[in-house]
């Protein structure tokens, strides 16, 4: 299911998706996502998006190198 909506005047849109994920790190990333004062989901999109925006920049460095 894909749903369109309007952030800060931004539209976006989101993929309904299911992973399964270990218990133990589903409890810390609530704790990390309380601390933050997020949602589960909220958290584990920041996550997200922090892997991929290292990745693509160590991918750059190295294509530059």
């Amino acid at each position: 299911m894909i749903t369109r909506y309007l952030a800060k005047d931004r539209p976006f849109i989101t993929s309904r998706n299911s992973i399964r994920i270990v218990v133990d790190l589903l409890e810390d990333m609530r704790t990390i996502a309380r601390a933050h004062d997020r949602s589960l989901n909220g958290e584990i999109i920041t996550a997200l998006r922090d892997y991929v925006t290292r990745h693509k920049r160590a991918r750059a460095k190295a294509e530059d190198a």
